[in-house]
């Protein structure tokens, strides 16, 4: 499975990092000290459930990427239409994009700039940031995300995500603060 993380920061970071460490190929985009450390030592990640380190394919340019299966979309809020309007080379005819952001539109705002049937929603529970360039520090939480697609619908990209698992148990959920907008979630072991 080939994965783009777009934003490589705590929830980027950490999950990508996770999906790396169980075997898929993930790519992380970044931009500055955090991208040249992702580049020169790799992706570490300090965590409460143990450390470990992963090697980093990290780029300024989704085009260096190319498509993807998926893709998962962790920058702020303030920064979802630039970010967006740059998803185009991580789009193949199947690619989803999974917002796990914090905020109400940006999934939204993600399919105005790749179309609806590339867009799932999913929303991140951990406590997680960037320590220092390159290194990922997790303090606690549920280490869990939930997505789905947006109209509550089982999918066969759902359940592909799922699969992967990044380390943790699975199970599906539907979220009673979320109904019908997530049907899948990735929780701790």
């Amino acid at each position: 499975m080939r994965i783009a993380v777009y934003g490589a920061g705590g929830v980027g970071g950490y999950f990508g990092g996770r999906l790396a460490q169980a075997g898929a190929e993930v790519h992380f985009i970044a931009r500055g000290a955090h991208l040249q450390a992702l580049r020169e030592h790799g992706l570490r990640v300090r965590s409460v459930k143990g450390d470990f380190d992963v090697p980093a394919p990290a780029t300024d340019d989704p085009a260096e990427v190319g498509p993807c299966d998926f893709v998962l979309f962790c920058v702020k809020t303030f920064d979802t239409d630039a970010a967006a309007a740059r998803l185009g080379p991580l789009i193949g005819g199947g690619t989803a994009v999974v917002s796990l952001q914090n905020g109400v539109e940006n999934e939204e705002k993600i399919a105005r700039a790749v179309g609806d049937d590339h867009v799932m929603g999913g929303a991140a529970f951990i406590f997680a940031e960037i320590a220092e360039p390159g290194v990922i520090l997790h303090t606690g939480g549920p280490t869990s995300i939930t997505f789905g697609e947006l109209d509550g619908r089982t999918s066969q990209r759902a359940k592909r995500l799922l699969a992967q698992r990044c380390g943790c148990r699975s199970e599906r959920s539907a979220p009673p603060t979320l109904p019908g907008r997530r049907s899948a979630a990735w929780l701790p072991r």
